[in-house]
């Protein structure tokens, strides 16, 4: 599977995870906070193009809403797929 080299650093981002506040730790991280811990300036909507092309190929699932910063937000994860595809 080929994948681009700002994809792999959405897995590698994923995998490393984030964190919202101290109630909230884990590796489900929200659109914002990929946008913020990627090593790369990207732009939501590019990010978004990312993500929906890694969820097709089954690299990354959304895990669930979650009410942070005020608004229901979708939090994605790393599949089982996309952490063999890292090692």
């Amino acid at each position: 599977m080929n994948l681009t080299k700002k994809q792999r650093m959405i897995l590698k981002t994923l995998v490393a995870g984030g964190s919202y506040e101290k109630e909230h730790p884990g590796r489900h991280m929200d659109l914002d906070q990929i946008i913020k811990k990627v090593p790369y300036e990207v732009t939501k909507p590019a990010i978004q193009f990312s993500l929906r092309s890694l969820k097709e190929k089954g690299l990354i699932k959304k895990s669930g809403y979650q009410k942070r910063r005020g608004a229901s937000r979708c939090l994605w994860v790393i599949t089982d797929k996309g952490s063999l595809y890292l090692s």
